[in-house]
């Protein structure tokens, strides 16, 4: 079953934090619509939000300021605490917004046919594999434990959860 998904954080898109993949509709299926439900279903009062500390993917805690409308992550306005343009986040760079492949080991990972879908942190290793143009990149939970991994790699697009999957081109 397939569903259209609109997950918008108030405040967001005024303050220019979400890039604009994460501003059209995301096609989820399965468990990531159960996950983009998760996230839209958070309080009016709070959001979730994905940002990398000491160098791990974790979840945050935001705020929506009942006064400004305006999402906070630990009393500071978003555009401060997780600038997007910057790393960890791949939604405003070049490469993301012209389909550019990523490539781990020299393999050619491309974006064809794989939406951008919501994703908790706690559903991805929080450490990273490997960077891509100084962009963090995940994989599941789980994945390292394989030998020669060749499933899904993903990078944060935006604070609010948005990663971009890539799959092993053949």
């Amino acid at each position: 079953m397939r569903t259209t998904v609109y997950v918008l954080l108030a405040g967001m898109v005024g303050a220019g934090c979400i890039s604009s993949a994460a501003a059209r509709p995301v096609e989820t299926s399965g468990r990531s619509a159960g996950v983009a439900a998760e996230l839209a279903a958070a309080s009016p009062d709070s959001v979730t939000l994905c940002g990398v500390r000491d160098g791990r993917l974790v979840r945050l805690a935001g705020e929506v300021s009942g006064i400004t409308g305006d999402t906070l992550v630990a009393g500071q306005p978003l555009a401060e605490a997780l600038p997007s343009h910057l790393p960890p986040y791949a939604g405003k760079t070049e490469w993301y917004q012209t389909f550019q492949p990523i490539f781990v080991n020299k393999r050619r990972y491309p974006t064809e046919g794989h939406p951008p879908r919501h994703l908790l942190p706690e559903q991805l290793d929080p450490d990273p594999v490997t960077f891509h143009n100084g962009i963090p990149v995940f994989v599941e939970a789980g994945a390292r434990e394989f030998e020669g991994w060749g499933g899904y790699f993903y990078v944060l697009l935006s604070p609010d959860c948005l990663f971009q999957p890539y799959l092993l081109a053949i």
